[in-house]
């Protein structure tokens, strides 16, 4: 069962096994037998809420134990027995609830012994299986915060509270909607899983080459094109990957190579491609698991929050793209010669259908009004069914050409273009028979991928519930907004930046699906009490907890990246967090100008007016990144180019004055610099 790897998950596992033979085979089915139940449940099922979420769970730890080995030095191609115990003991508290349920409901209060060891032991595996699959940082700080929650009156009196006892906590945590079965757990068993369903489906059309090749012939040929092409390639990517992951090791295997060929170092090649996966995440109508979870944390419409995605995803878009051609034009980087780039017509042309079930995923959601959920599961099977056609369809073109060219004379130079057509006449039906079993199994990988690749993000999202619970039940996030109100002394600018370095700060080891969830329990609630409208609060936490993901010295993206370029991953983190610079002032942007969010009752002349100042800040901001303009950039007019995009923040019409009027300034001072250099020297 066991295919080649293309991961499309949001989180990046940590290390997993390629088994052989039949375990690889039992784990196979395994993981097919979550994805149609997890399609059945979808499209047709009725489980109750906490029932579906311990269904889940029992799979998705299942399967933890079985992919991702204890340590390191584990077998990578075989099971232990060790780990097979593991696996059957992880699902005994899940499925202990799913079958109790309504026992568990009607004593709610007076939970049991039994009741207390089954989450005990679900709460070990559930912390075991977040650090194999993400990485240790996640579940310590899970455990601190369950310390937190068993010895918080021992600490100052800011944080203190009266401490709960191990049978409280585990009761709260366990059997309720409150911990590990919570909102984070919830999302990741419904609208996550069925979208990285959904993308490992496209993978397997093609969709790939395809967008890769469309950014090529759009961008190539131009000064630093295949670096832009990358930019292309990684958004398009992801309005149905939702993963920087899944970027860099799909698109970056194309574009980095011709980065470094049209002569960009190793190590800028990989930090372009991880700066376009990263911001990639932000466009919609997939934009992560994250995003899904925002959808349960603030009870807004998903179709709100794409739409919210919408402009600041043009705006990092933008800036990116500034930011590479002024790095081209400094180092004289030319694009790829002409005869290498397809062109774009022929190209976009050739496998239009394959754009087919990403408009059709866009349709449902903002036309139809569908929800997440069924969104996806119609996109899926709309993804299969342009698959099916379009593969039939190419066969019997070949018969048609090859019964057509029946009886003319062929001459010698075209032998071998006539030969396909007259193998596929003679086999005729077989080979319809074989594009049948060839779409099957295409459809049995995608279904064994889409599982594989949803555990560690399901994983995360369970282990983050325990944060979530611990917070609930102390009450910590009332005393962390006091705090956050005290530090900042109620201005909003200082409140933002301590939530931008919180994410940051957290992201250095936690994935970006915890960090969001994390982060808006503690701080998102305090910028709401300062005045920030409630999605732009989390859709500013979202933005610096996926921008987390790439910055040094842990950045995932970075070192998958770093491993195509055959470069140093922290200087490739470095490269993609100074690449990324311009999207570290989109989310001020859209706290202080809500209407970028296009979210209510929008004033057209503040939109207009916010993505006019958003566009020339992030172009401020990529000069000063390169000090490029027309010529060298001299120390005092990059101050000033950093300081005319903050003070564009700001939506006021003075403030847009003065921040025009100072680049507009700076253009002109470089015209006129680059003409006198120009000039040729006075002779003796």
């Amino acid at each position: 069962m066991a295919c080649e790897r293309q991961v499309v998950t949001s989180e990046e596992p940590v290390r997993e096994r390629r088994l052989k033979g039949k375990w690889a085979v039992g784990v196979g089915l395994l993981a097919i037998a979550l994805s149609i139940f997890q399609l059945y449940e979808a499209g047709f099922g009725l489980m109750a809420v906490q029932k579906l979420r311990a269904a889940h769970l029992a799979f998705v730890l299942a399967l933890i134990f079985l992919l991702y080995p204890a340590r390191k030095r584990s077998p990578k191609t075989r099971l232990p027995f060790y780990d097979v115990l593991l696996a059957a003991l992880a699902v005994v508290g899940p499925v202990y609830l799913l079958w109790n349920f309504d026992a568990l409901v009607v004593r709610a209060g007076a939970e049991t012994w039994l009741d207390f060891a089954m989450g005990a032991l679900t709460l070990v595996f559930v912390l075991e299986a977040a650090r194999r699959a993400v990485g240790l940082a996640l579940p310590m700080v899970a455990i601190v915060f369950l310390l937190y929650a068993r010895f918080g009156a021992y600490l100052p009196e800011i944080i203190a509270h009266r401490g709960y006892s191990w049978e409280r906590i585990i009761n709260h945590l366990y059997p309720t909607t409150e911990g590990i079965f919570g909102v984070p757990l919830g999302a990741a068993a419904t609208f996550v899983f069925m979208f990285i369903l959904f993308g490992s489906v496209l993978q397997r059309t093609g969709i790939r080459d395809y967008l890769t090749n469309l950014a090529i012939a759009s961008t190539g040929r131009f000064r630093g094109g295949p670096a832009k092409a990358a930019v292309l390639a990684s958004y398009a990517m992801g309005t149905f990957s939702g993963s920087s992951t899944a970027n860099v090791a799909t698109t970056g295997t194309i574009t980095i190579p011709l980065m470094k060929k049209v002569g960009f170092r190793p190590e800028v090649a990989g930090g372009v491609e991880t700066a376009a996966s990263s911001v990639g995440q932000f466009v919609p109508p997939v934009m992560g698991a994250a995003a899904f979870v925002m959808v349960e944390v603030t009870g807004i419409p998903y179709v709100e929050i794409i739409k919210a995605a919408a402009i600041p995803a043009i705006l990092d878009m933008a800036g990116l793209l500034f930011i590479l051609h002024l790095h081209a034009s400094k180092h004289n980087l030319r694009g790829l010669p002409k005869e290498q780039v397809p062109r774009f017509l022929p190209t976009f042309l050739k496998n239009i259908h394959l754009l087919i079930p990403i408009v059709g995923l866009i349709g449902m959601l903002v036309v139809a009004k569908y929800s997440p959920m069924k969104s996806a599961f119609w996109s899926i099977l709309l993804a299969l069914l342009v698959s099916l056609i379009a593969r039939n369809t190419i066969v019997v073109g070949r018969m048609m050409r090859a019964l057509l060219a029946r009886g003319n004379p062929v001459p010698r130079r075209e032998e071998k273009e006539a030969s396909a057509p007259a193998a596929v006449e003679a086999v005729g039906g077989r080979q319809l028979a074989r594009t049948w079993v060839d779409f099957v199994k295409d459809v049995v990988f995608a279904l064994e991928e889409g599982a594989r690749s949803a555990v560690a993000v399901s994983a995360a999202c369970a282990c983050a519930g325990i944060t979530v619970g611990v917070i609930t039940l102390t009450g910590l996030g009332l005393r962390m907004s006091t705090i956050m109100i005290n530090l900042s002394g109620g201005q909003l600018w200082i409140a933002l930046l301590l939530t931008m370095l919180g994410c940051i700060v957290l992201g250095l080891g936690v994935p970006t699906t915890p960090n969001y969830i994390i982060v808006s329990a503690l701080m998102a609630p305090t910028l709401v009490l300062l005045g920030v409208p409630l999605l732009a609060a989390h859709m500013f936490v979202f933005y610096f907890g996926i921008l987390a993901d790439d910055t040094p010295p842990v950045g995932v993206c970075a070192y998958a990246a770093a491993g195509i370029a055959r470069a140093d991953p922290i200087k490739t983190g470095i490269q993609g967090f100074l690449f990324d610079i311009s999207a570290f002032v989109i989310p001020f942007l859209f706290v202080y100008n809500p209407a970028l969010l296009l979210y209510g009752k929008v004033d057209p002349v503040q939109l207009v007016l916010g993505v006019a100042s958003g566009l020339v800040g992030v172009f401020a901001l990529s000069v000063m990144k390169e000090g490029w303009l027309f010529t060298r950039v001299g120390l005092l007019e990059r101050l000033l180019m950093a300081a005319a995009a903050v003070i564009l923040i700001m939506p006021s019409w003075t403030m847009d004055l003065l921040g025009f009027g100072t680049v507009a300034a700076i253009l002109l001072w470089q015209l006129r610099k680059a003409r006198r250099l120009a000039l040729p020297a006075e002779s003796p």
